[in-house]
């Protein structure tokens, strides 16, 4: 049918598998308004190094999923490959929307109690599987888009985005279609690493922290 691999291609840091990033998500129903099958609902098969349609985590229609490297940043550029058979496969459209920033709330891993907010975020593209025009530009964000018979390669250039300092991203489902076997974006392999914060980052973070400080005395000793 059709799987992907999404691959989070960072300068530098630690690979996942050195618990350098944590996996937050929420599985969307299928387009019957079932669960998506077991075998497509383990966190695990983005990280497994297999990147087939036997090794795929699907988001669901309206899920997600955020990794973060907090307290480093993701570095640029970010790649992202798509695999679809005969892409672009009119069968099976999929996308995502592509957040950068942000913040979660839930008990983390894969829970239906998760949740995504976008407030602070900025967006800065969608990935789609549909042939789509093959340079994007959103809020600073230049997606380049190389398409084939059978894949989607996505180069994501973050630097011009904001101050270009971001430790989350989040990929949400926009996928739509009735029936049991369109169950969203799916995820084959998924590899995000990290580099420290500039240092220029952490002096601004340590300042605020002690603008923070004295704010709370001050209060105390009104």
């Amino acid at each position: 049918m059709k799987a992907l691999i999404l691959a989070a291609a960072l300068a530098a840091g630690l690979p996942m598998a050195a618990n350098a990033v944590s996996i937050t998500a929420n599985q969307g129903l299928n387009g019957a308004g079932g669960s998506v099958a077991a075998d497509r609902s383990d966190l695990g098969k983005i990280s497994d190094g297999i990147a087939t349609n036997q090794s795929i985590f699907s988001l669901g229609l309206g899920g997600f999923l955020s990794a973060s490297v907090d307290p480093q940043a993701l570095a640029n550029p970010i790649m992202v490959i798509e695999i679809t058979n005969n892409t672009p496969n009119p069968l099976f459209p999929e996308a995502v929307n592509l957040f950068l920033g942000g913040s979660v709330s839930g008990p983390g891993g894969l829970d239906g109690a998760n949740s995504f907010d976008s407030t602070g975020a900025i967006q800065i593209g969608t990935l789609s599987n549909d042939g789509a025009p093959t340079a994007i530009e959103m809020n600073g964000a230049l997606i380049t888009k190389t398409q084939t018979n059978s894949s989607t390669k996505f180069t994501i250039d973050i630097a011009n985005v904001g101050n270009g300092i971001f430790s989350r991203l989040t990929l949400v489902d926009i996928t739509s279609g009735t029936g049991a076997s369109v169950d969203g974006f799916d995820i084959g392999e998924l590899t995000v690493n990290a580099v420290p914060l500039p240092a220029s980052a952490l002096l601004l973070l340590s300042g605020l922290a002690g603008f923070g400080f004295v704010s709370r005395r001050r209060r105390a000793a009104a």
